[in-house]
């Protein structure tokens, strides 16, 4: 991957001003069309930065570039790439996110279900979103599973096919969310 590919969204990074000092120099080095990614490199390995407020910075940085890249509800190859790029680039191990930024991840799993759960349906583009999600937070199967069953109650509740919500309940949990459904 060429550093040149991540410069839309940092720049935009970049503008917002949100980042630790030392974090923005190192979005400006990556902007800079000479640098490489060996450059770069040596610029992380060379932070006078604790490595547990570096971890929760790069994710955040990370979290950011995420949700400008979703910016239009889609998530293209490319930009899952630049996603993945930067995680190996800053050595983030999939259990980092919810370990250094537990809030922010929880909040936009939150704010994407909500999006796919509005119209009681998940649509095959929301499906593939969704795996997206929970590869980039990092997240098993069954702990974005736990996640969604609570936007798919909802949509149960409000009379929604569970055929149509790409979760997995237990035989007990479904008869427990149709007999509310039922009660009314």
């Amino acid at each position: 991957m060429e550093l040149k590919a991540l410069l839309p969204i940092l720049d935009k990074i970049i503008i917002r001003n949100e980042l630790p000092e030392y974090l923005m120099n190192l979005c400006r080095k990556i902007s800079n069309e000479q640098t490489t990614i060996n450059d770069v490199l040596r610029e992380v390995c060379n932070l006078n930065i604790h490595e547990g407020v570096a971890k929760s910075d790069f994710i955040k940085l990370i979290l950011d570039y995420f949700e400008i890249a979703l910016a239009d509800n889609i998530l293209t190859e490319d930009e899952k790439s630049e996603i993945r790029f930067l995680k190996r680039l800053f050595r983030i191990k999939p259990e980092e996110f919810k370990k250094y930024q537990s809030l922010r991840v929880e909040y936009l799993i939150n704010t994407r279900l909500d999006r796919i759960y509005d119209d009681n349906v998940v649509n095959f583009h929301e499906r593939i979103l969704k795996d997206d999600l929970q590869e980039i937070v990092g997240l098993s199967y069954d702990e974005m599973n736990n996640y969604v069953k609570e936007w798919a109650r909802k949509s149960i509740l409000k009379g929604a096919n569970v055929e149509n919500l790409d979760v997995l309940f237990t035989h007990e949990e479904y008869e427990e969310i149709l007999s509310k459904r039922d009660k009314g």
